[in-house]
């Protein structure tokens, strides 16, 4: 009985010791010319005039490693992966996003539509 005991505490000691180690599914690693821009914007966006609107965009690696910014015509508005902005301009616009990692570059364009309130 008592062998039964001892069999399964070292049984979960080894499944607790187990569980302990590192998962790399939460904790991957990057070559370095890889880049990853995850969104769920479509091609065409809209704003409206005098409104404050946020664009959220992943970026991975997000170890501090990564240069974005988002450009409206070619002028950038924007220097982090989310953009909080107020458009004062009515109008079709282009907006990109451009992320930068060793010298590595991936982007996104989108037409913006920005309409009167």
């Amino acid at each position: 009985m008592k062998t039964k005991y001892i069999f399964l505490i070292l049984c979960f000691l080894g499944i607790a010791m187990g569980s302990c180690k590192d998962d790399s599914a939460s904790n991957p690693t990057f070559a370095d010319d890889e880049l990853y821009i995850y969104t769920d914007m479509l091609e065409s966006v809209s704003a409206i005039a005098g409104t404050l609107t946020e664009f959220p965009i992943l970026v991975s690696p997000a170890d501090g490693s990564v240069s974005v910014k988002w450009l409206l015509d070619g002028e950038v508005i924007g220097t982090a992966p989310t953009l909080s902005y107020t458009f004062t301009q009515t109008g079709s616009f282009k907006l990109r996003f451009e992320a930068v990692r060793n010298g590595t570059t991936n982007f996104r364009e989108f037409t913006l539509v920005v309409t009167a309130p």
